[in-house]
């Protein structure tokens, strides 16, 4: 085409743009002209006067792409909103669409709502195979009309051009969302087996995820099984490193049969898999010797112990697999001293879930104790409740005065009645600065508080960490950040300050909270509040794998860092994520995470737990161990050797109930959370024996 002819087109069309605005009309073609796009034209109502309004007559704009849904990893069980805010309030007609990059397979995703207003939406939900590690739509033309219509109130057509992908504005710049439906991969598992009273040896299997982001924890792992008489699933303890890992699987007591185990792995975006296997009990004995557990062991032994404390010249041990807490009436010179008395039993000499059915004297799987000095608190973990004793029990039985999480002494229903602040699923631990509770509520994802000492069974907590309210208990609810937790694990105040323990990191409060979803000050373990991922960036003096128990002086911090087999001290508080340590115990350096390092010793670890310090000595439960290690005084050099240990005969033992006589060992697979599953008033001993349904007192505590 010539060029004069191109200018008198250039001069026909600003003529017939100029004759339409003058009698407020707007053609088909003038409408393309104007947007270059294929919205279709209808009647518009801008008149001339409304021309003068630049904002009457003006094309609405997609102004920026976001989402409802909060950052976070998302599979296909989840429904993710987009939306698109335009320049103005615009009115849709027909079913637009809106394209997202999603992988292999772009993703066409349907208008859902938002006609007359400014922000639309379409609704996404992940197919099997969709996967995108920032989910951003495909081009600035993702968004067609679909034979639809997009327009302004006035009838203007909408530009419905989108910012470019990854730009400002852009949906990835606006979110981290990130989307991952491929399922993890779990090895097929074997028959298995184990003889009567006797956990099973460690189950191998492996464990796999396209982000390798999985880890050995019950965070990820779960069982079900087919006859809770015989296996209860929250027993069941998770080890290892990923990809590999073990389950250990201890039998109710005196049960034999066979069971059918399902294992399942899930990864956080919500994805899982599955796999069964036979799990025996066998009935096993040996003539000329007593049954292999005999009453006379369940009387003096240990068998799975969480954490120790001392407090007033008493030593506490959670005792988890003999589920009990045992109680020395004075700290252990000799190995030997027998308890006075158990609760959650009618004696020391029985250790049966709920013996009596669910009541104020009975338990199942006792995990966490605690005493202010005057009342008993103990974290009744799969009864779903904590016993509360207004003054501290003296006697084997004695009926706690009432229970939190459920309505009465006589019910153990998960949520009883739904979510709340009077109900728990599986509490850990409990915990008090001496004006306020904290329970631990692992399945539920949070911490609930009490500004004051509760009274009466059911009382509501007054507000929840790591949930916007009392209602929820989403996993990360809204994503990864200070105001979310996955599995917390520990809770400790130093009266200032608040500490809980959550999957690889470490939350910090500068200030006591006072709220529902209040955010952490910081995570240490992690860079930042809104990351998670064990040993981020490779293990470092700044990095946590599954930390569990934690003590401060208010001075001093530590931290035991389970899953990487150390204790990471600071000799100084703390005030930044990802603030490094100071030393390390259990590990020559802080790039190394092997167990036993060098083999067993004074300065070796396995999965340490429980931390309490008293008097100045520190005391550390090293679960796979099945020891206890003390130190005499802090230590102040990394890899510093402990001056004594319980539960073993010397420092190169590490054997399972130690010379078969359970009065003078620790057993295997214990998983402490903090000092105050083991606790003294200062006169008394309290330990939480898990495994035998009851928690053992000491009248008087042993010193070393």
């Amino acid at each position: 085409m010539s060029q004069k002819r191109i200018l008198a087109f250039v001069r026909k069309m600003q003529t017939l743009l100029f004759l339409c605005s003058a009698i407020s009309c707007k053609s088909e073609f003038s409408a393309k002209i104007r947007n270059n796009k294929t919205n279709p034209a209808t009647e518009s109502s801008c008149s001339v006067a409304a021309k003068a309004n630049s904002t009457d007559c003006s094309e609405p704009k997609v102004n920026s792409v976001s989402s409802l849904t909060a950052n976070g990893r998302y599979g296909s069980a989840t429904t993710i909103e987009v939306s698109l805010t335009f320049s103005e309030n615009v009115l849709v007609t027909g079913i637009p669409q809106l394209t997202l990059e999603t992988g292999k397979t772009d993703a066409v995703v349907n208008y859902s709502s938002g006609s007359g207003s400014k922000v639309l939406l379409f609704a996404y939900k992940p197919l099997v195979g969709h996967v995108t590690v920032d989910l951003d739509y495909v081009s600035i033309s993702s968004l067609a009309l679909n034979s639809g219509t997009i327009k302004s109130l006035k009838g203007v057509n909408a530009n419905i051009g989108l910012p470019s992908p990854g730009s400002l504005n852009s949906l990835s710049a606006n979110k981290s969302i990130v989307i991952d439906t491929i399922a993890p991969t779990l090895t097929a598992i074997s028959a298995q087996g184990t003889d009567i009273n006797t956990p099973s040896l460690p189950i191998k299997f492996t464990i796999g995820d396209s982000e390798s982001t999985l880890a050995c924890t019950s965070e990820y792992l779960s069982i079900a099984t087919s006859n809770e008489s015989l296996v209860l699933p929250g027993s069941v303890v998770f080890a290892g490193n990923y990809p590999e890992c073990t389950a250990v699987i201890p039998p109710i007591e005196s049960a034999t049969g066979t069971v059918v185990i399902t294992l399942t792995l899930r990864d956080a975006a919500g994805s899982s898999v599955s796999v069964d296997f036979n799990f025996q009990i066998r009935n096993a004995f040996a003539i000329g010797q007593p049954q292999t557990t005999s009453r006379l062991q369940i009387e003096n032994g240990l068998f799975n112990p969480r954490a120790a404390a001392i407090a007033g010249g008493k030593l506490f041990v959670a005792d988890s697999f003999n589920h009990r807490v045992l109680v020395y009436k004075n700290v252990p010179t000799t190995s030997g001293q027998v308890p006075t008395y158990a609760l959650g039993q009618p004696n020391l000499q029985s250790n049966e879930v709920n013996n009596g059915g669910v009541s104020s004297s009975s338990m199942r799987f006792p995990r966490g104790v605690f005493s202010d000095g005057i009342r008993l608190f103990v974290a009744d973990s799969t009864n779903n409740r904590v016993l509360v004793w207004n003054t501290l029990p003296t006697t084997s039985g004695q009926a706690a005065d009432f229970a939190l999480g459920q309505p009465s002494l006589t019910s153990a229903t998960a949520n009883n009645g739904g979510v709340s602040g009077s109900s728990l699923w599986n509490p850990h631990l409990v915990y008090s600065d001496g004006t306020k509770l904290y329970v631990v509520d692992k399945d539920n994802h949070r911490v609930l508080v009490w500004t004051s000492m509760p009274t009466t069974s059911g009382q509501s907590a007054s507000f929840a960490l790591g949930q916007p309210d009392l209602v929820s208990n989403t996993l990360y609810n809204g994503g990864v950040s200070g105001s979310t937790m996955g599995s917390p694990q520990g809770v400790f105040s130093d009266g200032i300050r608040l500490f809980v323990a959550d999957a690889h990191r470490v939350l910090v409060w500068n200030s006591i909270p006072t709220s529902s979803g209040q955010s952490a000050s910081f995570a240490l373990g992690q860079a930042n509040l809104a990351s998670s991922t064990g040993n981020s960036g490779g293990i470092g003096a700044g990095t946590m794998f599954s930390p569990f128990g934690i003590y401060s002086d208010g001075t001093r911090l530590l931290v035991a860092d389970a899953g990487n087999h150390r204790v990471l001290v600071w000799n100084t508080l703390p005030t930044v994520s990802g603030q490094t340590a100071d030393l390390v115990l259990g590990q020559p350096n802080f790039t190394s995470n092997t167990l036993n390092n060098g083999g067993v010793s004074a300065s070796s670890l396995v999965s340490p737990s429980g931390l309490f310090v008293y008097e100045g000595k520190v005391y550390l439960s090293d679960v796979s161990n099945h020891r206890l290690l003390v130190w005499n005084a802090f230590p102040t050099v990394s890899s510093q050797p402990a001056d004594f240990v319980l539960g073993q005969p010397n420092f190169l033992s590490n054997t399972i109930n130690h010379s078969g006589d359970l009065s003078k060992t620790f057993a295997e697979y214990s998983i402490g959370a903090s000092m105050s599953q083991i606790y003294s008033d200062g006169t008394r001993l309290f330990v939480a024996d898990t495994m035998s349904n009851r928690v053992l007192v000491w009248n008087s505590v042993v010193s070393i």
